[in-house]
């Protein structure tokens, strides 16, 4: 077979992708009849003809178009392997739920309802920018269909964003923070620590007496698990409040949060955080229609940003403490919560 390379009584395909210049390697599998009906999905997903005259061979292949689990694999091969874990892992489970949802086999079948349907379920379950960000992802997978010739038009084109207003950071309220430390529980540490540094919690977990360094005065120093191995040294100062929590700890910090790290089973479950994430939303729900989404523990440093932009602190200083790169990401979030009364005092 012309495409095909045998290794070790083993047939594997062996050829470019038309778009990328990628190699396609994939095990075909032993049978030489198996091999070459699974070859002939594979040429037919990018474009290549077939290894039988009329393509008769190619059941994997839907009629239409191209089948989704072709179609997910050639996309996976050329876009989503080139992400880093979190959000590699991320992006498979919403094209796998997306087609799970539907249980089509051809990307052809796909309408704008089916892409509709699916984000409004997604609605209930997320935060509108993070929906925002899945939508443009799904869409991305169709704009590749198309350049693959299997679809004519995507989808995803009739699907409108969610209003920018509807997805800006939720913090909490003074009313808010009364609440949830009015009683000390076995999470008030943690969740002074979130609030006095403004650190996401990804990041904050795996503190040890390491991170920690006492000159003039208490420094944390870590890299942001945000971006993976790309992400840089930062070096932050602590609050006095920050700052007994972390003498107060043993080697971990927070040890009970500390022991889900590391463990041989797969996912990214932890048990602390997700007792945390509960107790924080029953308290705050009071039997009311509150928006249980808005509540998570990046709550925290979206309150730190904005109470320490209320009380004057120039958004150059807030951008270093938060750890982003570039201001615009500073102003993108937080440039709208200043409030009335801080906004008054500049003002005769």
């Amino acid at each position: 077979m012309k495409y095909t390379v045998l290794r070790n009584g083993v047939y594997y395909s062996q050829f470019t992708n038309p778009l990328t210049g990628k190699r396609i390697k994939k095990r075909l599998g032993k049978d030489r009849a198996e091999a070459k009906t699974i070859l002939d999905a594979l040429l037919s997903a990018y474009s290549l003809g077939s290894e039988s005259p009329d393509g008769s061979a190619n059941v994997l292949m839907a009629q239409k178009g191209c089948g989704w689990q072709i179609a997910y694999q050639s996309y996976y091969r050329t876009h989503i392997s080139n992400y880093e874990g979190e959000w590699k892992n991320q992006l498979c489970l919403t094209l796998n739920k997306l087609n799970d949802s539907n249980n089509l086999n051809d990307v052809s079948e796909y309408e704008y309802k089916h892409i509709q349907n699916f984000i409004d379920d997604l609605k209930t379950k997320l935060k509108n920018a993070t929906v925002n960000k899945y939508l443009t992802k799904i869409s991305s997978f169709f704009d590749y269909c198309i350049k693959m010739k299997w679809i004519k038009e995507n989808p995803c084109a009739l699907v409108a964003l969610l209003p920018e207003s509807e997805s800006d950071a939720y913090h909490f309220s003074d009313n808010d923070l009364k609440v949830l430390f009015d009683n000390a529980n076995g999470f008030t540490d943690w969740w002074t620590f979130l609030l006095e540094t403004g650190i996401r919690a990804c990041d904050a977990k795996s503190f040890t007496k390491a991170n920690f360094i006492v000159q003039d005065r208490m420094y944390v120093q870590f890299k942001q698990h945000k971006h993976g191995k790309k992400a840089k040294s930062i070096k932050l100062p602590l609050t006095k409040k920050a700052v007994k929590i972390v003498e107060s700890a043993g080697d971990v910090i927070f040890p009970e949060c500390y022991k889900w790290l590391n463990r041989p089973t797969k996912g990214h479950f932890n048990g602390f955080l997700e007792d945390s994430l509960k107790l924080m939303r029953g308290l705050l729900s009071d039997g009311n229609k509150f928006s249980m989404m808005k509540v998570e523990h990046h709550t925290f440093r979206h309150t730190f940003a904005i109470n320490n932009l209320n009380a004057g602190m120039p958004k150059e200083v807030l951008q270093t403490l938060l750890g982003h790169a570039s201001l615009k990401t500073t102003e993108k979030h937080y440039a709208n919560w200043m409030s009335d009364v801080s906004l008054n005092k500049w003002v005769d």
